[in-house]
């Protein structure tokens, strides 16, 4: 996934610089949502944190806690939708991070066509927002502009 972070990496400041973003949003789980938060931060966006419930990180690794705490950290907003875990606050998590983004980066393999980042993809294209597909199986990046 070294291709992925750095492809991250790339688009924060193409946002920042091109497209004049001041914040990035994560949904603050392991791997991509990571990887985006830290890339996001050095690009010096301005970090907002989407949590599902409060116990998101109580089964990780205590290294990996140790990392959601410090997104939670340097995040400037922090929207928790409750304190136990419901798979459906993944859902209702995306669904809050696709209202509130004017454009979509999905770190995704196409293939796949269900799951969270599927489920989060389909719903940025009903609400007509662009999605930035960066696609781990293709390892290449396509913009989706919807009509």
């Amino acid at each position: 996934m070294t291709w992925a972070r750095a492809e991250l990496d790339r688009l924060a400041v193409k946002v920042r610089d091109e497209h004049h973003a001041q914040v990035a949003i994560t949904g603050a789980a392991l791997g991509a949502d990571t990887w985006w938060a830290r890339s996001a931060r050095r690009a010096g966006l301005r970090l907002w944190a989407y949590v599902p419930c409060l116990t998101q990180a109580a089964r990780w690794r205590p290294e990996d806690q140790d990392t959601w705490r410090k997104m939670l950290g340097a995040a400037e907003r922090t929207l928790v939708l409750a304190a136990d875990y419901d798979v459906r606050l993944l859902h209702a998590r995306n669904g809050f991070m696709v209202r509130d983004a004017d454009l979509v980066i999905a770190v995704w393999d196409p293939t796949k066509t269900t799951g969270g980042t599927a489920s989060a993809v389909k719903v940025a294209r009903a609400a007509g927002k662009t999605v930035v597909i960066v696609d781990v199986a293709a390892r290449r990046t396509r913009i989706e502009r919807q009509r």
